[in-house]
């Protein structure tokens, strides 16, 4: 992995420093070699010579005077397999990448808070963002153009134009760049709104995105938004029309195909508006916000079946995500052993007929609606269309019978399913573990769970943080993996914090205490909030109130906690919750359905 500052420094003795030379001499390796992060390892025998995102790729880019390719995915991200295998593996776009650039290949489950910044830039530039991402940056460190996915031949061309931009016209990129860094660090700010007019706002908003048909925000591909829900569940009682569409999207969300219905968990998004045809990737964050979403609406709004959902996304995460030391992974595989998309979860007529076997087949096909075509070329997705009552009726039998052959059907279609290949990402990320353990907390009070919880705590409290410094990640064999962001000290925090009240552990609470503390004084200052300690990528800064993501902004937890523990008047924490609080008036009301949680945390 020194080759090249070896080789470049030999020549620059022998032969007095050129450039040019140093230039046609340069000669870089594949390092990701032996990475523990399962995505980087899954490039590390591309033809790409791809660098990790650290200051050696940045000093190499700044020394050959070359531009980055940042490209930043994740393991169970299935277009991010497509482009590798259209894109990554081919001889052609590989020595062009190599020659050109310095490709950096990011992992963006570690390099969390740049894996943000270049989302931003993107969405800023092309209205756009998602995974695999793409994007050129100067080799200060500033993005000046971004894609997402794209086939091989138009990549091919993109990455031609981009060379060509930059060899006849490397300063007027530059000047271009540091006017997108300075755009982005300009944050707008609305005037100061109270309490309740930012809650009307945020009704407003969510009701102009809301899909009054089949629940969720938008009209094409549905996330299921948990922050935004939980600010809503929150809230709930303050717009009835709002109420309304949180209860048909909770629904919609359990009982069409964002869920899985054998095994139970939640996959990331849908590409379609009616919640049927997902994306197959299931990951922790989702799964434990969701656990927590539902527990939450069990008890606010009675509803048991909530209760049963909730209780179910837990156990999938105990069986299906747990590791041998105490902590959860981080995801399950968009794409099965054999590289097809979904194909661990989807059925073909044929494997259908083999597992269930005549007896059970007529029941499956009405209460799973396969007399339909299969929205999926490798077969159907198990989306409940009909329940035991009407497949009773449609099978003249009594409903009991009917309920007691689709109770069989789940569990022998499960046991097939087990036989088939998923491939797992087994890092522990440090803030989702959190969230997993927030959500154990409102679990019942029942052994497995009480036990899965006190070693999740043990886990974090020993593994990932050491009383002065908390991990982003442990790789699968425990190798320590980036360093901890803002976003995973507010939440391991506060899942230490809510484990340590649910059980009266005194130790526990203030180990959460100086996780909590440490946020504040290695992400704040009089500029606002940072999301890293020590950032590479020159593009934005501190802001003054961080927004919602996929998580809820890591302040509005921090308001949270701030609450929690401020036992004194006037002390410390109940100065830092009400910094909080004045600059969530005075900045959310810019962008309501952005600032969700803290709209629904203020006072």
């Amino acid at each position: 992995m020194k080759r090249l500052p070896i080789i470049a420094g030999l020549l620059l003795i022998v032969l007095g420093g050129s450039v040019a030379t140093l230039h046609a001499a340069a000669v870089l390796d594949n390092r990701l070699t032996g990475h523990a992060s399962p995505y980087l390892q899954l490039h590390a025998d591309d033809p790409v010579h791809w660098q990790p995102w650290d200051h050696t790729a940045l000093e190499l880019a700044q020394r050959l005077n070359r531009p980055l390719f940042l490209s930043s995915g994740f393991y169970a991200c299935h277009w991010c397999h497509v482009m590798q295998r259209e894109s990554f593996r081919d001889p052609e776009v590989a020595a062009l990448l190599n020659r050109h650039f310095i490709p950096v290949k990011l992992d963006r489950e570690i390099d969390l808070a740049t894996d943000e910044q270049l989302i931003a830039f993107l969405r800023s530039h092309r209205g756009i963002a998602g995974w695999p991402l793409n994007v050129f940056v100067t080799p200060e460190g500033r993005p000046w153009h971004g894609l997402v996915y794209q086939p091989r031949d138009t990549f091919l061309n993109t990455l031609q134009e981009a060379r060509h931009q930059w060899q006849t016209s490397p300063e007027t990129i530059r000047e271009a760049a540091e006017g997108y860094a300075r755009a982005a660090a300009d944050q707008p700010q609305a005037a100061p709104e109270r309490a309740a007019e930012l809650r009307r706002r945020l009704t407003a908003a969510a009701l102009a995105e809301a899909d009054d048909f089949e629940g969720g925000f938008g009209d094409q591909s549905k996330f299921p938004r948990t922050p935004l829900l939980g600010a809503l569940l929150a809230l709930y009682g303050h717009a009835p029309e709002l109420d309304a569409h949180l209860q048909l999207t909770l629904t919609q969300i359990a009982t069409r195909g964002l869920r899985d219905h054998l095994a139970g968990g939640f996959f990331r998004y849908t590409e379609d508006p009616n919640w049927e045809v997902p994306h197959f990737e299931k990951m922790l964050y989702d799964n434990a916000q969701l656990a927590a979403l539902y527990l939450r609406a069990a008890a606010r709004l009675n509803e048991p079946r909530w209760q049963r959902i909730g209780e179910e996304t837990l156990d999938f995460m105990l069986e299906q995500m747990a590791r041998h030391d105490g902590g959860l992974r981080s995801a399950l595989s968009a794409e099965d052993g054999d590289g097809v998309e979904g194909g661990y979860y989807l059925w073909r007529p044929d494997q259908l007929g083999r597992a269930l076997g005549g007896e059970l087949l007529p029941a499956a096909v009405r209460h799973f609606g396969l007399d339909r075509p299969p929205l999926f070329d490798h077969g159907h997705h198990l989306i409940p269309q009909r329940d035991a009552a009407a497949v009773a009726a449609a099978l003249s039998i009594e409903p009991d019978q009917a309920a007691q052959s689709i109770e069989t059907v789940r569990t022998r279609l499960r046991a097939a399913r087990d036989q088939r290949s998923l491939p797992r990402d087994d890092k522990a990320v440090a803030a989702w573990n959190g969230l997993a353990l927030s959500a154990l907390a409102l679990a019942p009070d029942q052994p497995h769970y009480r036990e899965a919880g006190d070693h999740l705590a043990r886990f974090i409290t020993t593994r990932l943080w050491d009383g002065e410094q908390l991990l982003r990640a442990l790789g699968p064999a425990g190798e320590p993996l980036g360093t901890g962001t803002l976003e995973d000290y507010a939440h391991t925090a506060a899942g230490l914090l809510d484990w340590a009240h649910r059980h009266n552990d005194t130790v526990l609470a203030t180990q959460a205490e100086q996780l909590a503390d440490a946020a504040w004084e290695r992400f704040h200052d009089t500029a606002g909030w940072h999301p890293e300690e020590r950032p590479l990528l020159r593009y934005g800064g501190a802001v003054a109130l961080p927004t919602d993501g996929y998580l809820p902004a890591p302040t509005a937890v921090l308001l949270e906690l701030a609450r929690v523990l401020g036992r004194e008047p006037d002390g410390v924490w109940q100065q830092r919750a009400a910094a909080i609080e004045r600059a969530s008036l005075n900045h959310a009301g810019a962008a309501p359905l952005d600032h969700a949680s803290h709209i629904a945390r203020i006072q």
